[in-house]
């Protein structure tokens, strides 16, 4: 019984591991192979309320219990900027580089049951990926990120990065298109 358990737990661990390449500034990101599950889902009218033309700059990230109450703060922010490109990708840059192919997270935004959501790839401390899903907030020009899921070791706290519209993204970025 426990062979089969290991054995299953081998399976699936990996089978959550994504193939990845490393940038020129060290992130790691998905291989060019990789699709975003929900990237299917992605609907033009979510730039009605995200303003696409600009960057969102991080101002603020602390944890929320259930009822999206801030508990506390966890550190202060760093310079990080969301990026968001017409076909629904999302770069999580921390300086201003306008090639993607040098720096930035990947990411993708979609609608899910009438909610804004963003799938975001997320670093592990052994240098694996995953992708973390945050439900989107908008409230006038700041953005909320709440994580969507719980720990299940009964730690009742989520991440909220909270972003604000910054300035307005440069003509000359428009040229690199994202890949992913």
């Amino acid at each position: 019984m426990v062979r089969k358990l290991l054995f299953l737990s081998g399976v699936l661990f990996l089978n959550s591991c994504i193939s990845q390449i490393r940038l020129k500034d060290g992130t790691r990101v998905p291989d060019k192979n990789y699709v975003f599950k929900n990237s299917s889902k992605f609907d033009v009218e979510i730039f009605n309320k995200i303003n696409n033309n600009y960057l969102y700059e991080l101002k603020e990230n602390y944890f929320v219990d259930r009822s999206n109450n801030k508990i506390r703060n966890f550190g202060t922010p760093t310079a990080r900027y969301l990026q968001f490109y017409n076909t629904g990708q999302v770069r999580d840059i921390y300086y201003f580089e306008p090639n993607p192919s040098l720096t930035g997270k990947r990411g993708f935004v979609y609608m899910n049951k009438g909610k804004i959501q963003l799938d975001i790839t997320q670093a592990t401390q052994d240098g694996d990926i995953y992708i973390n899903t945050f439900r989107v907030v908008i409230e006038e020009d700041k953005l909320y990120l709440v994580e969507s899921s719980f720990s299940l070791f009964g730690n009742n706290s989520r991440e909220c990065y909270v972003y604000e519209k910054s300035e307005k993204i440069p003509e000359d970025w428009k040229q690199y298109k994202a890949n992913w």
